[in-house]
């Protein structure tokens, strides 16, 4: 028997040594020989009469039938096995028999079962006065509080369990015991986390699971700290909503789950990451994450994991609108938790299924299922899942029509939370009842919901929550009328999101605001407050937002009578209303009409327009027409604030759907009340009704662009992410799914109801980008940044078309001194062939292949966007050429500052293709813009003092230059190309002070205006011989501009005009005055490498059609017009050596700039040389002359380049004035202004 007993035992001691390593078929081997070998022991044990191996028997028993999934029969030996431990007053048995029977009533899912076994432990190692086990019961015991909900008990108990483990002395345990009894602590401070997260204090849930990171880190647990890690991803991304935090820590997990090989702790991760992305809307990283999950949990064999992996594709599938794979995932689900015994799961799994009917259009088995779901969990005892379920069979009823049997279900959801205390459940089911509420108009009842949940919201101090719940009960009392507590709760929402200094809750509470004094017609009042919220959307640089102030606005002033700003936006779409005749077609017209009038803030002639086309579709017997008529007045009436007969015009709209059970008109009129709903601040019920819409088969184009405005007007960025990638993916598909229309009628009537707001499908692009580097996913940024320039100069022309580190950074830094060095290193071990290749090139691929892997998917999300333009002037190998600037020559950093919300984002590239973004925080808009002007007003008076200038260019080169002065200083930088953005365009950045000296004393310095406007393939020739320059000038005066005298001087130091012609430097032809004309110009360039023009000029703000140069005759040369000089294609440097252009005022972006040196460069002009603003002329002439003749220096063995010879030339000027007989131009007045763009070579 003893034979007996060892054999079983080291069996046992196998199994769970497989079991840690996943290898699930070695566990099930083990278990049913554990099984015969324990049967041959019980029959001695009993024949013998020793009951402490007769439990002993039992107890491995029941434990390996617990591993196959027998649960009936691990109950029945375990339950004797105690039952005879108890007898003979054995503890040790006891608690071990307890430990295993506890363990099959988890995978059951009985959790009264297990809070039963659970509390007898913590009897038991209380009596035995065992501190250490006593700890970790009383773990044991918060989980399963948390199970039942009872969130305060679970505190308790990990509280009890840390004061017990602080009494623990580890060094007396045995050995094996030493190492878990360090991690109890560590759970202890998890399970707080969870407790708290249960109680709606998110705040103090993320504190625990800090505390618990760093205590894993101190006792250098990696599998802890993973496990902690993962715990603060699923707060961040669940709880909090910081999707791209949510990424990192799931990342974090990930990689200490493969380090130390634990394939169990891999797939959490995997599921974490997968979770996080689905909830940021990357859909592709969420499916791979999850395939990974579900390969790894085949490959163990572990249906749990399988189930988990399932369940993630389902959800991802489900935000993806691919409702038939949600649906066969379902039952794929369901299958696999029956045939694995998974009862635990099976609830969930029936609620997940009846989600797949409901999506699918089949209402009568979501009902079915979610019911089936009910009743096991009530057998489960298992409230939080009943209260699930039941929202389930809620949100079906509500598909069916049936409110009040879904309003009756989910206020059973509601009352099974409350009772429970689940704050999250309680949300869930207040937002289905308001939407249930809203959708009948009883918006009395939505207050009745609301109200507890804005009272436990701020019982448990959830701010954000209650700052929601206050605008929600704000704007359903303004839409009632009782505009005195709508007012109140209004109040308190804006002051407690300025108390937050939350930008996006303090927009939203003011756009919510804006719309109750436009309610109550105290319009000076409105217009102050959507100002004030237009400003916060600007501020944040996110279109998207832009729009609803913007609408609020176009209402006020709609009412007011002033419909030339209400009718902004909507005067081009007229033109095509006039082509119809006959009665059809007219009603077809008068429907564009209605919907043109409605788009520019005429609701009136809407009604009358829709009106008229009803009666003519009444005439021709169109009843679908009727219906789409009935579509367009309910806008009409909409845009009124007349809410009831907008949504009677509406509601007969769906009658007719569904009476003809026409499934594209249902979606389309549940999508338009759910715009109607969203015009009236009723957020939630815009997105049930949306919602509703997309369980209809058919395409969501303009669902998905909807949902993507409220989850805006909510501020949730990530979902607007979502929606509006979904949105642009469903465009095309469109007019195939309503071909029995009109075509005009498709065409006209779809963008005309886009959510109330016109927007426009190249629209899309530029929201997602903003919001993209609003959320911070700034490796994306560069690509998007260098888009974004080429669109705001073909827009200008008129073209409508603090620094935190990664830890592979700080490896790098530690090791190699500096992360340009680490490149260096890695270009000069690739040219070698050097034996450390394969490592480094290990860790630049660390660093490259999410940003590659996110260029990639945003070159296809922006690829229909710019599909007609002919330069394809989004292209997905910028980072081609800014990497061709950065090697084009040694030593060579390319700079590009972002301006957007409270931050500067420096992006920056150096030679070996390595990119970084890094963020100086806290530096608004406004006060860039200031200092910017302050700077630019200083510059621009010879008078104004020298260290009054360095001081205010110390500021600026604190926040764009001083970040990477270790990286430039340490590696020798020598070559700054800058890329600027926003008011920076007005900054000569050589003139930045570092405290010692000017960027120019450092470094040559040029400019781009884009990256894919660069050619950086061809350097000016060396030396006089193989260079000419057109020299054209005006040294007269003109009509409103002054004489030029030192221009004469200028153009004969520069060009030699004959062999015999000792003054100039690089042969060419000279043009003054009257021969300086366009003909001049145009004919003379072929055959000349370098365009001198020295005259007066003008870059005009906002305009570049309005900018020009001066012609000698007086005649001023639109800037337009370049594009009419061909010839440009043969000159490599155009020099303007006179223009000037006003620092930006507010509003202003410095674009006009970078236009018009773009003019110059897309005809095939490698470079410019410009003025900021207009200098001394004497000043001019001879840092011109010091330029030329730094050029001319240029030899085939040290070519100096055309940046060098600038920089040389300003220091020459900055030099000047120590001879007391020559002029002093050292002032940056005078050296400061000229920029080189484009190809400093």
């Amino acid at each position: 028997m003893r034979a007996l007993d060892w054999l079983v035992r080291v069996y046992g001691s196998r199994l769970y040594d497989n079991k840690s390593k996943g290898d699930y078929t070695s566990v099930k081997s083990d278990a049913t020989r554990i099984i015969e070998l324990s049967k041959a022991t019980l029959t001695i044990a009993r024949q013998l009469k020793i009951r402490k191996y007769e439990a002993s028997a039992l107890w491995y028993m029941g434990t390996a039938y617990g591993e196959l999934k027998e649960y009936q029969k691990a109950i029945e030996a375990l339950q004797e096995a105690a039952s005879i431990a108890r007898t003979i007053k054995d503890l040790d048995s006891e608690s071990s028999v307890l430990t295993s029977l506890n363990n099959i009533y988890s995978d059951q899912g009985d959790n009264r079962k297990e809070l039963e076994v659970k509390l007898r432990l913590l009897e038991i190692y209380r009596e035995k006065k065992d501190k250490f086990y006593e700890a970790v019961s009383l773990i044991s015991l918060g989980y399963a509080y948390i199970a039942i909900n009872e969130f305060q008990k679970a505190v308790e108990a990990y509280q009890q369990a840390i004061a017990a483990a602080r009494q623990v002395e580890i060094g007396k345990l045995a050995a094996t015991s030493q190492d878990f009894a360090l991690s109890v602590e560590y759970r202890a401070l998890n399970g707080l986390s969870l407790a708290f997260k249960g109680l709606g204090q998110i705040d103090k849930a993320v504190d625990f699971a800090q505390q618990a990171l760093k205590y894993a880190q101190t006792i250098r647990k990696p599998d802890l700290e993973a496990e902690a890690l993962l715990r603060l991803s699923f707060l961040y991304t669940n709880g909090i909503k910081d999707f791209p935090k949510g990424i990192l820590f799931s990342e974090k997990a990930l990689t200490i789950a493969r380090q130390i090989k634990a394939p169990n702790l891999e797939a959490e991760a995997l599921e974490a990451l997968s979770f996080a992305y689905n909830k940021q809307g990357n859909q592709q990283k969420a499916l791979e994450s999850a395939n990974q999950l579900l390969e790894i949990a085949k490959r163990l064999e572990n249906s749990t994991l399988e189930l988990d992996a399932l369940r993630k594709l389902s959800d991802i599938y489900e935000n993806q609108g691919n409702y038939k794979q949600v649906l066969e995932l379902a039952q794929q689900q369901l299958t696999l938790v029956q045939k694995a015994k998974l009862g635990i799961y099976e609830t969930s799994a029936l609620t997940n299924l009846s989600k797949g009917y409901r999506l699918t259009g089949d209402t009568t088995k979501a009902v079915e299922t979610a019911k089936q779901a009910i009743t096991l969990a009530k057998q489960q005892n298992s409230p939080a899942k009943e209260a699930i379920a039941l929202l389930e069979l809620s949100q079906a009823y509500k598909l069916r029509g049936e409110y009040d049997l879904g309003i009756e279900t989910a206020q059973s959801a509601l009352r099974l939370s409350q009772t429970k205390q689940n704050f999250e459940v309680e949300v869930a089911a207040t937002a289905v009842i308001s939407g249930i509420y809203e959708a009948l108009g009883e918006y009395q009842k939505v207050i009745a919901v609301a109200e507890p949940a804005l009272k436990l919201s701020q019982k448990i101090d959830n701010r954000i929550y209650s700052a929601e719940f206050l605008g929600y009960l704000g704007s359903a009392y303004t839409i009632l009328g009782d505009y005195t507590k709508a007012k109140d709760l209004l109040d308190q929402s804006l002051k407690i999101a300025k108390e937050l200094k939350n930008p996006n809750l303090e927009l939203s509470a003011l756009n919510t605001l804006g719309r109750y004094y436009r309610q109550i017609k105290d319009y000076q009042k409105a217009l102050s407050v959507s100002e004030e919220s237009l400003k916060i959307a600007k501020l944040l640089d996110n279109p998207p937002l832009l729009v609803d102030p913007q609408n609020t606005l176009g209402s006020i002033y709609n009412d007011l009578g002033d419909y030339n700003k209400a009718n902004e936006f909507y005067q081009q779409a007229l033109i095509t209303l006039e082509k119809l005749n006959n009665r059809e077609d007219k009603g077809v017209v008068l429907l564009n009409l209605a919907s043109i009038s409605f788009a520019q803030g005429e609701p009136q002639k809407t009604v009358e327009f829709s009106q008229e086309a009803l009666t003519l579709f009444q005439q021709v017997k169109s009843p679908r027409l009727e219906a789409f008529a009935y579509q367009i007045l309910s806008l009409g009436y909409g845009e009124l604030g007349n809410d009831a007969k907008a949504m009677e015009s509406a509601q007969n709209f769906l009658t007719f759907s569904r009476k003809v059970q026409n499934p594209v008109f249902e979606k389309s009129a549940l999508s338009n009340l759910a715009s109607l709903h969203r015009k009236f601040g009723s957020k939630d019920e815009a997105i049930s009704n949306y919602n509703a819409a997309l369980a209809i088969a058919g395409e969501n184009a303009y669902i998905y662009a909807g949902l993507a405005r409220v989850y805006q007007d909510k501020n949730d960025i990530n979902q607007a992410i979502k929606f509006y990638q979904k949105s642009i993916g469903g465009l095309k598909k469109v007019r195939a799914n309503i071909q029995g229309l009109p075509p005009q009628l498709q065409t006209s009537f779809l963008q005309a109801t886009i959510d109330f707001d016109k927007f426009k499908i190249s629209d899309i692009y530029r929201q997602l980008a903003v919001l993209l580097l609003k959320q911070g996913r700034v490796e994306e940024s560069l690509q998007v940044r260098q888009l974004a320039g080429i669109q705001e100069l073909r827009e200008e022309m008129g073209q409508t078309t603090n620094i935190v580190l990664s830890e592979t950074e700080k490896k790098i830094i530690a090791q190699y001194g500096s992360l340009i060095a680490f490149e260096q290193k890695l270009e000069g071990c690739k040219k070698s062939r050097c034996s450390e290749l394969k490592q480094l090139q290990t860790v630049q691929d660390e660093i490259s292949n999410q940003y590659n892997t996110k260029i990639n998917k945003l070159a296809m999300e922006l690829r229909d966007r710019f599909a007609q333009d002919n330069k394809g002037f989004f292209d997905p190998e910028l980072g081609g050429k800014i990497r061709e600037i950065v090697e084009s020559q040694p030593s060579t950093v390319f700079i590009s500052p972002i301006v957007y919300d409270n931050s500067i984002w420096l992006i920056w590239a150096s030679e070996g293709g390595v990119r970084k973004a890094w963020e100086i925080k806290n530096v608004s808009e406004e006060e860039l813009r200031q200092a910017v002007e302050d700077f630019r007003t200083s510059l621009a008076r010879s008078f104004t003092p020298v260290n009054q200038v360095q001081e205010k260019g110390k500021k600026l080169y604190d926040w764009l230059i001083k970040p990477l002065e270790g990286e430039l200083r340490k590696n020798k930088i020598q070559n700054l190309v800058f890329a600027l953005d926003r008011q920076v365009r007005y900054v000569p950045m050589s003139a930045l002070y570092d405290g010692e000296k000017y960027l120019v004393e450092r470094y040559n310095v040029s400019v781009v205006p884009s990256a894919a406007l660069v050619d950086m393939k061809e350097k000016l020739p060396p030396g006089t011989q193989n260079v000419s320059v057109l020299g054209l000038g005006l040294t007269n005066a003109v009509p409103g501009f002054d004489p030029l005298p030192n221009v004469q001087t200028e153009l004969d130091q520069i060009v030699r005009k004959s062999t015999t012609d000792s003054k100039g430097i690089f042969p060419g032809k000279e043009f003054l005055n009257q021969a300086f004309n366009f003909d001049t110009l145009r004919n003379n360039l072929r055959g000349n490498q370098i365009l001198h023009i020295a005259t007066h000029g003008e870059f005009v703000s906002n305009s570049a059609d309005a900018s020009y140069v001066v012609l000698g005759t007086g005649k001023k040369l639109p800037i337009p017009e370049i594009t009419n000089l061909s010839d440009l294609y043969y000159v490599h440097l155009v020099v303007l050596s006179a223009c000037e252009t006003a620092v930006g005022k507010k509003g202003q972006d410095g674009v006009e700039i970078n236009s018009i040196s773009s003019k110059f460069l897309s005809q095939g002009t490698k470079a410019v040389i410009a003025s900021l603003w207009f200098v001394n002329d004497e000043s001019t002439s001879l840092l011109m002359q010091n330029f030329y003749g730094n050029l001319a220096k240029s030899t085939s063995q040290k070519h100096i380049t055309k940046a060098e010879a600038l920089h040389q030339a300003q220091l020459s000027l900055l030099s000047s004035g120590k001879n007391p007989q020559e002029n002093d131009f050292s002032h940056p007045y005078y050296w400061a202004p000229f920029i080189l763009i484009g190809n400093g070579l």
